[in-house]
């Protein structure tokens, strides 16, 4: 390994054979950005010969080396391997090392990294199994594998949204199942409400459940509850419209749960409660407690309210109510 001022003519940045970080982690084309993550970068790139000849090719400091070309750097500081240093494997392996010294690679990354370790690297499937997969955390499993290389040849900018929008790494794993064409809807679903890892199973679930009860697509299904989102009243949060979603989709799902929320809505107006008074039903019919909020702001409208309360509990509205769990 040499170190030397290496000209960006003499790289060929179309090779990518040791980039497996995100899409995301490259810059985008702003000066500004560019100029700042340069500032942060202190160390120098490291490159490896290049297929063509007289070119170099990039082993290490990718995003620096992008930001530093659009700004007009005209070389750069770089470690370069040479002779047995420049095996294609044991470039990989420095990329991989010093990757980890960043931070701990995501899903999308581990799967990039797994094609490169395949195509670059010439490891063998059996060895990325028994050796690879464990190191990275991930089940040693070949469908497990061939999902993770399904998901590495999705477009970019679909890997980009995954990234930005936090998705769970499970849920991610079963869309690698569908084309990427038919697992864009989702992502942008998920992406646009944010729902926790754990909700965003439930949302995953009952849209490809509908999507194959009723024989639609994905994308009509999505676009159905977002569109039912985007009725909530003005200033509603992106949680509230989320939940908004999650209950129509539930309710579309599981048509026994929207009967018993219609029957719910018109035995409560029965009952004739007061302002300060909120019957609150078990979330999504599921569960068998109800609850009873009271408000008030003084003495008199507390005795009020549970004289109304004590009115009607032998009402058969309630009774009626109850029979609904």
């Amino acid at each position: 390994m040499q170190w030397m001022n290496v000209s960006t003519e003499r790289i060929d940045w179309s090779d990518r054979r040791f980039s497996f970080r995100s899409p995301g982690s490259l810059p985008p084309e702003n000066t500004n950005k560019d100029t700042a993550c340069l500032g942060e970068w202190t160390e120098p790139v490291i490159l490896c010969p290049g297929e063509k000849e007289d070119q170099w090719t990039l082993v290490d400091g990718h995003a620096q080396a992008f930001a530093a070309r659009r700004v007009g750097k005209e070389s750069l500081s770089a470690f370069c391997l040479e002779g047995m240093e420049a095996n294609p494997r044991r470039c990989l392996l420095i990329a991989y090392q010093r990757s980890l010294l960043r931070g701990a690679l995501t899903l999308l990354e581990k799967a990039s990294f797994l094609a490169c370790l395949r195509k670059t690297g010439g490891v063998s499937e059996k060895e990325i199994l028994d050796t690879w997969m464990t190191r990275l955390g991930l089940p040693a499993s070949y469908s497990v594998l061939e999902r993770l290389l399904c998901l590495e040849i999705w477009p970019d900018a679909l890997r980009r949204e995954i990234e930005s929008g936090d998705i769970n790494p499970s849920v991610l794993l079963n869309l690698a199942d569908l084309p990427a064409e038919q697992a864009t809807p989702l992502v942008h679903f998920l992406s646009r409400y944010r729902w926790t890892h754990s909700r965003q199973k439930e949302i995953v679930r009952l849209v490809s459940d509908m999507a194959k009860i009723q024989n639609r697509s994905l994308n009509d299904i999505c676009s159905e509850a977002e569109d039912e989102g985007k009725k909530a009243p003005e200033g509603a949060s992106m949680a509230q419209k989320a939940e908004i979603v999650r209950r129509y989709l539930m309710q579309q799902r599981y048509p026994h749960i929207r009967r018993a929320i219609d029957n719910y809505q018109d035995l409560t107006r029965m009952l004739s409660l007061p302002p300060n008074i909120q019957l609150q039903e078990p979330p999504d019919f599921e569960g068998e407690i109800f609850r009873l909020q009271i408000s008030f702001k003084s003495r008199k409208e507390l005795e009020e309210a549970l004289r109304k309360v004590q009115g009607i509990v032998d009402l058969p509205p309630l009774d009626a109510i109850l029979k609904l769990t």
